[in-house]
């Protein structure tokens, strides 16, 4: 039970930094502040990481390990609310 609470701790601790580290180099490809970002959904595979970047209302999917490549998330943008009356 104490290994298993540990793993969790040690799990938080490194995606807390990991976190600050993707905002870091996220923010070139997105035009924001690292401090503007918040990171979301990510996966650590064999060859990639991948996570959700958002920042000033809009969505990026990120890739990649010292050079990040973001691409806005077209989708959510389509999914926003009209705010037209009929």
């Amino acid at each position: 039970m104490q290994t298993r609470r540990l793993a969790v701790v040690l799990v938080a601790l490194l995606a807390c930094s990991c976190a600050k580290d993707l905002a870091r180099v996220s923010s070139p490809a997105t035009g924001c502040a690292p401090d503007e970002i918040d990171i979301e959904n990510i996966s650590v595979g064999w060859a990639e990481t991948s996570w959700s970047a958002r920042c000033r209302g809009e969505t990026f999917h990120c890739a990649g390990e010292d050079l990040a490549s973001c691409s806005p998330d077209r989708d959510a943008s389509s999914r926003t609310p009209s705010t037209t009356q009929q």
